[in-house]
């Protein structure tokens, strides 16, 4: 009988991997998120949201407030309009004055620390509804009127609460810094703890685990969560004679949740803070920094399944128009510098996969 459990996988570099951390350095691109003191808040969305807010036909009290879409479907109401019902842009500070808010602002227990995680230059609450909220022009049902006291006091609750909402959900207790580039100090050997089991003969045999056939790979076993990640390392294979032609000297590392690899979405938007590890990364020195004694470019790597290429939009994204053609500066030593080039290629998402194959070549070239 085995028994599924957790062990220590050993991992030894390669020959190829000894003699270039040898005689080379190597560099890698990375950022760090930490949590804070303060609560950061993504005002940018917070702002967005507030733009996009449609208010629904308000009565002459809350109570008389009814449901009333583009589409002329109505909430409360038994039969629906023929006419067809359309929107009408707002200016809020034109028709809902700042007292209705004050009041709202009470009864939601709206304070000026709230209003400050929007933006701290904010000093009172009618300096927060001249440069907040009277600018903002919203959608109204065309015949909403806006003559009654509660119909606007109904409005201005109704706009703060989304306020508070979009607050909530934008609310930030980290940081994400800048990406930069340190030295890989960890060339060595490595343990990782893998899934697996014991056979009868109490020895660990790991799942998905498998000795490397490629001289390029960094270490000599490597492991993988799919085909897919397989089909790549094949790939790899088929097209190294286009990595030799650029690269003068050149390694691929699995990634096997190596937390120096890391990278966080420092940009602001809903992923911001959000952790992505690329499956691969390609270090090489060109051919015409051949003199150089470190590996002067990395290339992010990443295969994808389909399931997951929509969801992981943001991971692609921000490889390649954040980092991808980036050029970094280090200190190799007090006085020596280093120019690190970053690179990234789309998903690898099929080993059919046409896009992925034409950025390849454009930029191995297609020797």
């Amino acid at each position: 009988m085995t028994m599924k459990t957790q062990g220590i996988l050993e991992l030894e570099p390669s020959k190829r991997a000894k003699e270039i951390t040898k005689k080379n350095s190597i560099f890698y691109v990375g950022n760090t998120k930490y949590n804070q003191a303060g609560t950061l808040f993504d005002t940018d969305s917070v702002k967005s949201g507030l733009e996009k807010i449609e208010i629904s036909y308000r009565g002459n009290s809350v109570g008389d407030s009814k449901e009333v879409f583009a589409d002329g479907n109505t909430e409360n109401t038994q039969s629906k309009d023929k006419e067809q019902t359309l929107l009408k842009q707002v200016i809020i500070g034109k028709n809902v004055e700042y007292r209705f808010f004050q009041k709202a602002m009470n009864k939601l227990s709206i304070d000026l620390p709230i209003l400050q995680a929007y933006n701290k230059e904010i000093t009172n609450k009618r300096e927060f509804y001249d440069k907040v909220l009277a600018p903002l022009e919203l959608s109204f049902d065309k015949k909403q009127d806006f003559s009654d006291c509660e119909v606007k006091l109904d409005i201005a609750i109704y706009i703060l609460s989304n306020y508070k909402e979009l607050m909530s959900k934008k609310r930030k207790n980290y940081c994400v810094t800048d990406f930069e580039v340190k030295e890989l100090t960890n060339v060595g050997a490595r343990q990782v703890v893998r899934k697996g089991k014991f056979n009868s003969s109490n020895e660990m045999e790991f799942n998905k685990v498998s000795e490397s056939p490629y001289d390029w790979l960094y270490y000599h076993k490597y492991s993988w969560d799919s085909e897919l990640e397989k089909d790549f390392l094949d790939f790899i294979e088929q097209n190294k004679d286009k990595i030799d032609a650029k690269f003068a000297e050149w390694i691929i590392m699995r990634n096997e949740g190596f937390e120096e690899f890391k990278l966080y979405d420092n940009r602001m938007g809903d992923t911001y803070g959000n952790g992505f590890e690329p499956d691969f990364i390609l270090f090489g020195k060109p051919k015409d920094n051949a003199n150089l004694d470190y590996l002067s470019a990395e290339i992010i790597l990443e295969s994808k399944g389909d399931g997951f290429v929509l969801k992981d939009k943001w991971k692609e994204e921000l490889i390649l128009k954040e980092l991808n053609n980036k050029v970094f500066n280090t200190y190799k030593s007090p006085t020596e510098t280093a120019n690190i080039n970053i690179y990234a290629l789309p998903f690898f998402i099929s080993k059919s996969d046409e896009n992925f194959k034409k950025e390849f070549n454009n930029f191995f070239g297609n020797n």
